[in-house]
Order: structure tokens, then sequence, then C-alpha cells
């Protein structure tokens, strides 16, 4: 009673989400065609079967299953399942950066000749998230459900960050994993707010229904990455020159008249002698306003000069004539100018040599930057012959019977 309850739970685990199940007698045996829809926008906990907190997330899985049936009717006397899950979120995250170096290296010839099961990570930064997942699952019950089933969610989301001179390396050096068997999950990350997984989920039992589910779930989300460089000032002199020109032309000689006056009036002392003022003086020379064609200066009319005479004396006429100006200014200045000190940089490198001649199961993540999100998912159902069960057309020997 025990044994039909526990197949009676695990065909519940089946049917919890939507499902069609189209059966046909066909010469003793039936074509199982389920077509598996599930949607939903909440988180779910589902616990069944040895396996707890399942958090599903909204994904829609299609899956085909040809299976023999005896009568029309498929026995099922127990489940072995692998399960893998893991669930990433580097969220509402803010990192600043400044000349900061972020280097993630796996040196050479690491894990060379590797056999067995590995999972390696390795980060530089900030706010990475990485893991490694692995789950094997073996049965010697005939006729059992035997299920290998991955579930993953990643979500980089709402995170702010913002790099200045800064550089992310993420490198895999030559030789490394080189001639390893085995299964292998190996995540290297440089940066911010980057999520990694490597999940397997292994399944082998002797079963009428064998399933292999991978679900792997990505979000990135309302993220805002400045990358910039970095500057440093130095003074710096900046020479200058140029040159101006004019001219000035009246044409046709139309250029205006001018006149000069008298400031004063002056009266100019005569020396005897060579040289003044070697010798005696002699007398003077009148400069104003009595003598003769004297010509006053009608700007000082309301003035008088030396002896309260009215202000004049001499006086030229002149014309303004057509010019040309050429000139030219030199000089310089000292400033401060910006000059390129650090590069932002993001690199992602796998070296020559690296996982040659492998043999097994591989996962290999290898991310510089931000915001990144990188996943792996091997999920695989061995199904051996059951004993009992159909074989050839006529149905074989019909197995059934309780257990």
């Amino acid at each position: 009673m025990s044994r039909k309850l526990l197949v009676v739970f695990a065909v519940l685990v089946l049917v919890v989400v939507p499902m069609t199940v189209l059966a046909g007698n066909q010469g003793g045996r039936g074509d199982y065609n389920k077509d598996i829809q599930w949607s939903a926008n909440i988180d779910v906990t589902l616990q069944a079967m040895a396996y707890a907190n399942l958090a599903l997330e909204t994904y829609s899985v299609d899956v085909d299953i040809d299976v023999g049936a005896i009568n029309g009717i498929l026995p099922v006397y127990g489940l072995v399942e692998a399960v893998s899950k893991n669930d990433q979120f580097p969220e509402k995250n803010v990192t600043f950066n400044y000349e900061a170096d972020n280097n993630a290296t796996i040196a050479d010839s690491s894990f060379e000749d590797f056999t067995g099961n590995l999972g390696v990570n390795v980060a530089a930064g900030n706010s990475n998230t990485q893991s490694n997942i692995a789950t094997y699952a073996a049965g010697e019950a005939d006729a059992s459900l035997t299920r290998a089933t991955i579930f993953s969610v990643q979500k980089a989301m709402e995170n702010l960050t913002k790099n200045e001179g800064s550089a992310n390396n993420a490198t895999i050096a030559g030789s490394v994993l080189e001639g390893a068997t085995g299964n292998v999950g190996m995540n290297v990350a440089a940066g911010n707010n980057n999520a990694q997984t490597n999940l397997t989920a292994i399944a082998v039992a002797p079963a009428n229904v064998g399933m292999a589910l991978a679900y792997v779930q990505q979000k990135s989300l309302n993220n805002a990455t400045f990358n910039g460089p970095t500057y440093t000032f130095e003074p710096t002199r900046l020479e200058s020159s140029f040159d101006v020109t004019g001219a000035l032309s009246f044409g046709d000689g139309e250029s205006p008249n001018f006149t000069l006056y008298q400031v004063d009036n002056f009266y100019l002392d005569t020396w005897t002698g060579a040289t003044h003022p070697a010798g005696d003086p002699t007398g003077h020379i009148d400069m104003d306003s009595n003598i003769q064609g004297a010509v006053l200066n009608p700007y000082r009319d309301d003035q008088t000069g030396t002896g309260d005479l009215p202000i004049g004396g001499i006086a030229f006429e002149g014309r303004i004539p057509d010019a040309e100006l050429n000139l030219t200014f030199t000089g310089y200045q000292d400033v401060l100018l910006p000059v390129l000190s650090v590069k932002t940089v993001n690199n992602a490198t796998i070296s020559a040599n690296t996982l040659s001649n492998l043999t097994g199961n591989f996962g290999i993540n290898v991310v510089a930057g931000n915001n990144n999100m990188q996943a792996n998912a091997f999920a695989a159902c061995y199904v051996p012959a059951v004993a009992g069960t159909p074989g050839g057309e006529n149905g074989g020997n019909g197995g059934g019977g309780e257990r």
C-alpha cells in the first residue's frame, strides 16, 4: 500500500502543472505526449519527494515524451530525481570605483589533468555572485519515474555603477584544465554585480518515464553604468598671435581738410653764438596774435595769452590722406589643461590551449564588466532497460503487477 501511495504522490507532482495526456492502444503500446505549460508571476514553494523549497518563477517548458504502456496503463513504482536549484539576485547595489584594478585570474596549468567533480569560482570586484551546483540521483527500482531538474534564476536589477579609470580583467591562463576529465564548473568574474552559475543534474534509474528539464531565467533591468577615464591637470603655456589690418580711404581726393592752431602766445629768444646757450641774448621773436597775418585760435577765443592778448599766431592747414593699417599682436597665457590619466577597460580572456583535450561535462563562464549574467545548465536522465517492460511490437511480457 505504501508503494502505491508513493506512486500516487509522484504522479500528483507531475500533474501540478496543466498537462494533456493523449493515449491510444496500438498493439498493446500507448504513445503519451505530454505538453507542459506553466506560467506564474509569483514565487511558488514546492515540497515533494525529498526535495524542499524549490522556488519556481515564470517559465514555459515543452516536454515531449514517448513511453510504452501496458494495456493502456503506465505503471510507476517510484521516483528518482536529481534537482539543482540556484537563485542569484545582485540588486540595489551602488558601486564607485576610482582607479581600482579588479583582476581575477586562474594561473597557468591549474587543474591540469584533473579528474572528478570540480567547482571553481574566482571573483574580483564588488557584489558578484557565483555558484557551482551538481546533484546526482541513482535508483535501482524498476519502473520508476526518473527525472533530472534544474532551476536557475538570475536578476541584476537597479544597480548603479560608476567606474573611473578602473580595470576589470578576468583571465583563464594557458593550459588550465588541459586534459581534464569529469564534471567541471568554472566561473571567473571581474567587475561589479555579475551573476554566474553552473548547474548539473543527473538522474539514473531503470524507469518507464525519464525526464530532463533545465530552466534558466535571467533578468537585467534598470541598471545604470558609467565608464570613463580619469584626468590630471597640467600647467600649459598657450601662445597666441593674430594680425589686424585696416584701411582708411576717402576716394577721389575728397579727404577732409584740417587746421592746426597755436595753443598760446609765444616769444622766442635770440642769442649770439653758434650754439645755445652760448653767447648773449640779442632779443626775441613775437609769435602772438599781433604778428602780421596772425590767425586766432577759435577754440581759445574766450581766453587771453601772454600780455593779455588773444591767443593766436601762425596756423597750418592740412588734408587727411588715405591710409592702411597693419598690426600684429603676439603673447601667451598659462592655463591648466586636462590630460588623460587612466582609462576604464573590461577584458575577459581565455588563453590558448585552455580547456584543450577535455572529456566530460564542462561549464565555463568568464566575464569582465558590470551586470552580466552567465549560466550553464546540464540536465541528463539515463534510463536503462527495465525488466518486465514491453518489448518488440507485441508488447513484450507485459510487466505490471503490484510491487
